[in-house]
């Protein structure tokens, strides 16, 4: 193999305390799971502040070898040209222990020889399975700058705290739990930056967030501020922070102490303009809302002229809405309304419908309406004369729901331009012809409607052909990018929602949920044949009601088909952006501008990308490809030249690429893409 073992020999490593290192596997005749496609091991990062490395030019070979781990490459967009390292929630089944041997020297080489992957996005249980090839690479790779891990599983690992514990290169370091003890897990990590079970850590926390000086954004839990030492930290930590403005408060027992620090801290900070208090799902069960939460928020925005938005929120209830609102007193309400009028800076608010009264809520859209700040909302319930407020822009259609009302909701939603956003829960047993006909009718028709998500309440199946007409009605409606289908569904319907999917021009956001393996085989081997065509699709998830799963061999081909479109366009996107807004100057954001200006459907991403309406969006690619259009700039762009193209004279007088003048130029660039030319550096 001469030089290609000179890349995985230098992949040892002994994990502390273990007994080997790590073993590449022999790779001289590995090929992709997927195409049979090779890769040259010998080749090491090209990445350089001008070029992508040869890696992020074919992220789909290096793909198929990191797909039975369920891994994948991906453009990250915190630096241009950079990779991210992620996995990803499609289960695709187990692969021989060759393969995964082989999954595991490619991981391992990217890790340790590749500065171009500067992230990694990962859940702890690749770390669990595969610590040897793993964790002392991240310990010790001084190029990765970010790494989020998430806890999957409940067992504690002692070994990723002390990894981390040693490291001084991240600039970016995030936990996402959902272990039922995460202060244990994470006890070890570098200069105790997060809580513990013990009041000593949680005051070594507070200290050292006290001396940060960046922090913009703070999930906080009650537990954190329990006793009184560290509330008084906690508030003149709130009171002289200079940065924060996201500050998100979870109450699960309800300290009303804790929750009074809040408000007094925040009525001296002025920074903060986004409060948030999240109800834990134990919190709702034992006392629904507490009174004070919202005589605390009320005062705070009575008092604060620095919050913009302000919002209570929990989970979603499990069995069904109560029958009673969850703050009945009156007292409350007067309350709250005296501080909604005063305030003139406030313009989001987020509460739950059945926070009180219906004659409560009727008075409360009143004063909206005077409102012009006030600007979303998000009603759990879809009453119709709710609709009409226009500070609303999200809405959902509860399963009890009855036939008549959702009738009346869709007839109008169809007159309706400032809702956005709708999920609709039904009862399969429900669901009827006119009922199905009257949803197609309005999905055909809308054009303002963005998100849709269609989940059913019980897992069971509605009449046949109830959702044919839907699914056809969602091929021709061309506004709604966000598509959320969780359905029992017969195998024709989901057959046929694979294909509207795969043909659709405006559906980029989309995930499914199924009831069982078989349906996600078969809607996976629908929408593969021919992806390659659709340059929409920018994510996109299946699973069925238990866990993500794709359970046929050759079907978990045919979903690394659609995955890699996925990832393909929003390459395409974010490169693009990047080169519009000239945080990039290099060959792969060039190329991504051609591609959107060829593939339109593309547009939109972008414009979402950037924030931008779909015409400003349009006016950036126009002045991206006028970067492109000079013989020099071409040139120079497509790695031909350093600077420009420079000719040296015929003795036969033969024109030369120099002769040709801007017009004559511009007819041949009507036939010629930067991706016709060839990379020089593979």
């Amino acid at each position: 193999m001469g030089n290609d073992q000179s890349c995985l020999t230098a992949l040892d490593l002994a994990l502390p305390g273990a007994a080997t290192a790590f073993q590449p596997a022999d790779m001289r005749n590995a090929t992709g799971v997927i195409t049979g496609a090779t890769i040259d091991w010998s080749v090491a990062c090209t990445a350089s502040e001008t070029r992508m490395c040869h890696v992020a030019k074919r992220p789909s070979t290096w793909n198929e070898f990191l797909y039975p781990l369920n891994l994948r490459l991906r453009d990250w967009s915190g630096s241009c040209g950079q990779l991210c390292l992620e996995s990803f929630d499609d289960f695709v089944g187990e692969a021989s222990a060759e393969i995964l041997h082989q999954a595991l020297t490619v991981l391992h080489l990217l890790l340790k020889t590749h500065r171009c992957v500067s992230a990694v996005d990962i859940y702890d249980d690749i770390l669990k399975r595969n610590q040897c090839a793993l964790l002392n690479v991240l310990c010790k790779n001084a190029f990765i700058k970010h790494l989020k891990v998430t806890s999957v599983l409940y067992s504690e690992d002692k070994n990723f705290p002390t990894v981390v514990s040693t490291s001084t290169h991240f600039e970016e370091l995030e936990l996402r739990m959902v272990s039922s003890n995460p202060f244990g897990y994470l006890e070890s990590l570098p200069e105790r930056l997060t809580t513990s079970t013990s009041d000593p850590e949680i005051k070594a926390f507070w200290t050292d967030l006290k001396a940060n000086a960046t922090i913009k954004e703070l999930l906080l839990h009650e537990s954190a501020i329990a006793s009184a030492e560290c509330r008084s930290m906690f508030a003149s930590f709130l009171k002289k922070s200079s940065t924060l403005t996201t500050l998100t408060y979870t109450v699960e027992k309800f300290r009303e102490d804790s929750l009074r620090l809040i408000h007094d801290s925040l009525l001296g900070n002025t920074t903060v303009s986004k409060l948030i208090i999240f109800l834990s799902p134990f919190c709702k069960m034992r006392l629904g809302i507490p009174n004070q939460i919202t005589q605390v928020l009320a005062d705070i925005v009575y008092k604060n002229t620095t919050l913009r938005s302000a919002c209570i929120t929990f989970e979603e209830f499990s069995n069904g809405p109560p029958k009673y609102p969850l703050l009945p007193t009156h007292q409350d309400w007067d309350y709250w309304m005296m501080a909604f009028e005063a305030n003139d800076t406030l313009e989001e608010v987020f509460m739950p419908v059945l926070l009180w009264e219906r004659e409560c809520w009727a008075s409360f859209f009143n004063s909206v309406a005077k409102k012009q700040q006030a600007t979303e909302g998000d009603p759990a319930r879809s009453d119709v004369e709710v609709l009409k407020c226009k500070s609303f822009s999200k809405t959902e259609v509860p399963a009890l729901t009855s036939q008549t009302a959702i009738l009346r909701i869709l007839c109008q939603l169809s007159e309706l331009t400032h809702i956005t956003s709708l999920t609709l829960l039904v009862y399969p047993y429900r669901m009827n012809q006119e009922l199905s006909s009257a949803l197609a009718e309005f999905l055909g028709s809308t054009t303002a409607l963005k998100s849709l998500a269609l989940e059913t309440a019980v897992w069971a199946k509605c009449p046949d052909g109830t959702w044919t007409v839907i699914f056809e009605s969602l091929s021709e409606n061309r506004s709604i990018r966000k598509l959320r289908v969780a359905l029992d569904l017969h195998s024709q319907d989901t057959e046929h929602l694979g294909s509207v999917l795969k043909l659709s021009r405006n559906h980029s956001r989309v995930e499914i949920q199924l009831t069982r393996v078989a349906d996600t085989d078969v809607f996976a081997k629908s929408m593969s044949s021919g992806i390659a065509d659709n340059h929409v699709l920018l994510s996109i998830c299946l699973e069925t009601h238990f866990f993500s799963y794709v359970s046929d061999p050759h079907t978990r081909k045919e979903w690394f088909l659609v995955l890699d479109t996925a990832r393909r366009n929003s390459s395409i996107v974010l490169r693009a952006a990047q080169f519009v807004t000239g945080l990039r100057s290099d060959r792969g954001g060039a190329e991504a501008v051609e591609d959107v200006f060829l593939y339109p459907e593309l547009l939109e991403g972008l414009a979402e990308e950037l924030s931008l309406p779909t015409i400003e969006a349009a006016a950036l690619v126009r002045r991206g490809l006028q970067c492109l259009q000079s013989l020099d700039d071409f040139m120079r762009l497509a790695g031909v030249v350093k600077e420009r193209v420079v000719c040296h004279r015929r003795d036969d007088g033969c024109l030369q690429l120099t002769d040709l003048g801007p017009d004559c130029w511009a007819v041949i660039r009507r036939y010629l893409l930067l991706c016709d030319i060839v990379d020089s550096i593979i």
